[in-house]
């Protein structure tokens, strides 16, 4: 008996969405200080990360083009030094606009139009959506498709 692959995407999708909710849990634990919002915006960052997830999962550029779990896992792994060059500008940037506080500190108040929230977007956003893409990828390869 064969599973239609309006089954497989589904099934698929519920398993992505899972894994992207638990790497959320497992960042928000570790990252976000327990200052009573911090379920809050783990729910809030799950929501908008499923979105993007989904929306990259089925949008038509990105579908075509990353749909092997090899290219899933190398966007997860490029989203890394990608996100720690942007937070090196951040801090550059924030260490002018800011003298006397810590580089850290700095990267988080560069105040360009993107700046930390951009690098937040890229690393860890890019890297859990792809992390979850790459779990999900598995349940949806083509027969004719090798990973």
């Amino acid at each position: 008996m064969s599973v239609s692959r309006t089954t497989r995407v589904a099934t698929a999708d519920v398993i992505g969405l899972g894994a992207l909710a638990e790497l959320v849990f497992l960042v928000f634990r570790w990252l976000y200080p327990d200052d009573g919002y911090r379920v809050i915006a783990g729910v809030v960052a799950c929501l908008f990360l499923s979105i993007g997830a989904l929306c990259m999962w089925h949008g038509e550029k990105t579908s075509k083009q990353i749909t092997r779990p090899s290219e899933w896992a190398l966007l997860a792994a490029g989203s890394i030094p990608i996100g720690g060059m942007s937070f090196g500008v951040d801090m550059l940037i924030g260490s002018v606009s800011n003298p006397g506080v810590s580089p850290i500190v700095a990267g988080t108040r560069a105040g360009s139009p993107f700046g930390f929230l951009l690098t937040i977007l890229i690393c860890p956003g890019m890297t859990m959506i792809a992390t979850a893409g790459f779990v999900r990828s598995f349940l949806v390869l083509d027969d004719d498709v090798d990973s």
